[in-house]
């Protein structure tokens, strides 16, 4: 019986080792790789996350990355944490202010997923308010063109696409506690997305964490 014990209690040793030795290897950086890493815990993030990692709380995880998805020079990627589970992933850039690589953010979704949807939310030369949707993309920089809308402008320009089961919802935002307009690409599952907004715009907001490069 003893001997019975005993080889049961190394098995269970032998299990809990294998467990723990189980490699998780960094992904490459891609639009159709990172929603990969939805759903899962902050201690797998650490491992498989492109980038440095460079500051952590108790609901998010913060990386640097640099020269990443052919727009951005320096920049983070931010994870989001519900119920110790990844829900939403952002990336961003450190270069603010520019209108252009926010452009080159949502054209970069277009090419990679096809057409979206887009959004536009900006305040006119009155300083009125004023919420827009179109239906392609050459559209709503033609609007953004025609009445000489400037990033100081905008509230929030966004594409939101689909693939498979998450949402791509990429542009600029304007950041209050950084009074600076962030370009950002948000990732995260279709099914959480309308809880919130019934149209494409509507970033999360989100304190950026992490230290630039």
């Amino acid at each position: 019986m003893k001997k019975i014990f005993l080889g049961i209690n190394i098995l269970l040793i032998l299990l809990s080792s294998c467990k723990k030795d189980v490699e998780v290897n960094q992904i490459e950086l891609t639009l159709k790789n990172l929603p990969t890493l939805l759903g899962k815990s902050a201690d797998y993030i650490k491992d498989a996350s492109p980038g440095t990692i460079a500051e952590t709380g108790d609901d998010y995880l913060g990386f640097n990355i640099i020269n990443s998805l052919d727009v951005i020079e320096t920049g983070f990627i931010f994870y989001s944490f519900k119920d110790e589970k990844c829900n939403i992933i952002m990336i961003g850039s450190n270069d603010i202010n520019n209108i252009d690589e926010a452009k080159d953010m949502m054209n970069l979704s277009e090419n990679e997923f096809g057409d979206g949807s887009y959004f536009l939310s900006y305040n006119d030369s009155s300083d009125i308010s004023h919420d827009k949707n179109f239906n392609t993309f050459n559209e709503l920089w033609e609007f953004v063109d025609t009445n000489k809308i400037v990033v100081g402008d905008i509230a929030e320009i966004s594409s939101l696409h689909s693939y498979d089961d998450y949402y791509f919802m990429s542009g600029g935002i304007y950041m209050e506690e950084s009074v600076s307009f962030m370009s950002v690409i948000q990732i995260g599952y279709i099914k959480d997305l309308f809880k919130k907004s019934a149209h494409a715009g509507h970033f999360m907001k989100f304190k950026v964490p992490v230290k630039t490069v």
